[in-house]
């Protein structure tokens, strides 16, 4: 419960269609299951709700069976011949939400599977 008793304002926690997860949802589901209150942001109100309902879900069965979300696979993201998810970079978010980070301020953090990285000059 990293989260706990804070608030998260997550932007894009819907959802386009398709079979993946995108970067705000992945981001406002790990958030709630983190102990966050989550406000939810998106163009579209009716995929913010079905995010919504996700959460919603994933409390109740956390309440009656203690067990995290099932995974699920994303958008294609390089990371050094194997793919990201969306869970990657809710991951860095957390981290970045945590009190673990409360000393880091003004960072740019790649969630790129090293890509960005370049050796020589």
């Amino acid at each position: 419960m990293r989260l706990q008793d804070k608030v998260a304002i997550v932007v894009g926690a819907g959802q386009t269609p398709g079979d993946t997860i995108g970067n705000g949802r992945a981001t406002a589901i790990l958030f709630a299951r983190e102990g966050a209150r989550v406000v939810l942001v998106d163009r579209d109100p009716e995929s913010a709700l079905e995010t919504q309902a996700m959460i919603e879900a994933h409390m109740k069965a956390r309440n009656i069976a203690k067990e995290d979300l099932i995974r699920e696979r994303d958008a294609q993201v390089p990371l050094r011949g194997k793919m990201g998810t969306a869970w990657d970079v809710a991951h860095a978010a957390l981290f970045l939400a945590s009190d673990d980070a409360q000393f880091i301020t003004g960072v740019v953090l790649p969630v790129d599977g090293g890509q960005s990285v370049r050796i020589g000059g």
